[in-house]
């Protein structure tokens, strides 16, 4: 049984996909509460050495590994593995924060095939960044076709 805190709303996941990580957490949101439900993270992709960890709302492990995690798709279906079976909720939506959007996209923005043509041209400008954030989305696309994912553009907080 769902403790009564949780009983309204949804989870949404966000998704922070760096140069040689990916960083996520799992949110329960209500109509008047966030609560965090888990958080973790894939260190070192594209590396030797490679390390998984999750842990849940008070902090305590829930799972840990290593690996070589090749690319972003792999941390992802990974963390995605790592979170099976341990009762978490499945996402009704997913947040990316995303580097840049270019001058078209100032604002968070939902996913789709426009934004993402737009992210591909966008790639010489933050080519660490951009093709993570690219690689994650994609795999979540794979994972859950039918869920709802927003991209959030760190560089739309710089303008004004």
């Amino acid at each position: 049984m769902q403790p009564a805190h949780l009983a309204d709303g949804h989870a949404i996941l966000c998704l922070n996909s760096g140069s040689s990580s990916l960083k996520f957490a799992l949110y329960h949101l209500g109509e008047q509460t966030e609560v965090p439900l888990a958080d973790g993270a894939v260190e070192r992709i594209g590396l030797d050495g490679g390390h998984l960890w999750l842990r849940g709302a008070d902090h305590a492990p829930l799972r840990e590994g290593h690996g070589d995690f090749s690319s972003h798709v792999v941390a992802v279906e990974a963390a995605f593995a790592a979170a099976q079976g341990l009762g978490l909720p499945r996402p009704a939506a997913v947040g990316h924060r995303v580097v840049h959007g270019g001058s078209e996209y100032t604002a968070p923005a939902r996913v789709e095939p426009r934004l993402l043509t737009t992210l591909r041209q966008l790639i010489a400008f933050a080519p660490l960044h951009l093709p993570g954030a690219l690689q994650g989305i994609e795999a979540v696309a794979a994972r859950f076709p039918d869920l709802p994912q927003v991209a959030c553009f760190d560089a739309a907080f710089h303008r004004r």
